[in-house]
C-alpha cells in the first residue's frame, strides 16, 4: 500500500512537470522567455577575443543549424569590431580525424573572414574542456578578456561549469529573433531540455564518471 502511494505520487509529480513544460514552451511567448533569461547574461562588449563553441553536425556531415547560428553571430560581432581576434572551439573527435572547430572556421571564411584572423582549438569534446583548452591559447597570447558565443541555454549552463582563471569572461547568447538560420520551436525546446539534462547529469555524477562517459560518447 505504501509503495502504491509513492508510485501514485511519482506519477502525479511527472504529470505536473509535463504540464509546466507544456505551459512554458507552448503557451508563454518564447521570445519573452528568451529575452527574460538573456537579461542575466551579457550584452556584447569589446574584448580581446570572441570564442564560438561548436555544437554538432546534421545531415551529410555538415554543421547543424545550432552550430551555424553560433558561427554566424560570432562573425557578425567580429565584423562589428567587438574583438580583433576570433576563436572556434570544440568538436574534437581525433579517432575519426574530425574537428568541429575547423568546420566552424570554414563557414567563417565563407562569411568573409581571413584564415589569419582565426584561431582554432581542436582538442576539446565538451563544454568544460572547450574552455580549459581554449584557455591555453588565451594564456599563450596574454589575452585578458573573452566573449563566449553560444545558445542561451548552453551559456546558462556553461557559466556554472568553468573556472575563468582570472580572465574577464562575458557570455553572450545568439539572439532569439535575429539569427541565421532562424531558431525553430523544436530547436528552442530541444536546446533547453538537452542543457538541463546535461547539467543535472553533471551535478549527480562524480567528475571522473562524467568525464569517462563523455570520452566514450565522443571519442
Amino acid at each position: 500500500m505504501f509503495l502504491k502511494k509513492i508510485g501514485y505520487r511519482l506519477i502525479q509529480f511527472i504529470f505536473i512537470l509535463i504540464g509546466i513544460d507544456v505551459v512554458l514552451f507552448f503557451f508563454i511567448p518564447q521570445q519573452w522567455v528568451y529575452q527574460s533569461m538573456s537579461s542575466t547574461l551579457d550584452k556584447p562588449v569589446k574584448v580581446d577575443v570572441i570564442i564560438a563553441l561548436f555544437y554538432g553536425v546534421g545531415e551529410n556531415y555538415y554543421l547543424n543549424h545550432e552550430s551555424l547560428r553560433r558561427v554566424d553571430y560570432a562573425c557578425t560581432l567580429f565584423k562589428e569590431g567587438y574583438a580583433p581576434n576570433i576563436m572556434f572551439s570544440g568538436g574534437g573527435r581525433s579517432s575519426h580525424n574530425l574537428y568541429g572547430s575547423k568546420w566552424l572556421s570554414n563557414v567563417a571564411q565563407e562569411l568573409g573572414l581571413s584564415p589569419d584572423q582565426i584561431y582554432l582549438e581542436t582538442k576539446s569534446n565538451d563544454s568544460i574542456s572547450n574552455w580549459e583548452e581554449s584557455y591555453k591559447i588565451i594564456k599563450k597570447h596574454q589575452w585578458q578578456s573573452v566573449l563566449i558565443v553560444s545558445s542561451l541555454f548552453h551559456l546558462k549552463r556553461v557559466r556554472h561549469l568553468i573556472n575563468p582563471h582570472g580572465i574577464n569572461v562575458y557570455y553572450t547568447p545568439v539572439p532569439f529573433d535575429n539569427c541565421n538560420p532562424p531558431l525553430t520551436n523544436f530547436g528552442y525546446w530541444s536546446s533547453a531540455h538537452y542543457n538541463l539534462g546535461s547539467y543535472v547529469l553533471y551535478c549527480l555524477l562524480p567528475s571522473s564518471t562524467y568525464r569517462t562517459i563523455i570520452n566514450k560518447l565522443r571519442h
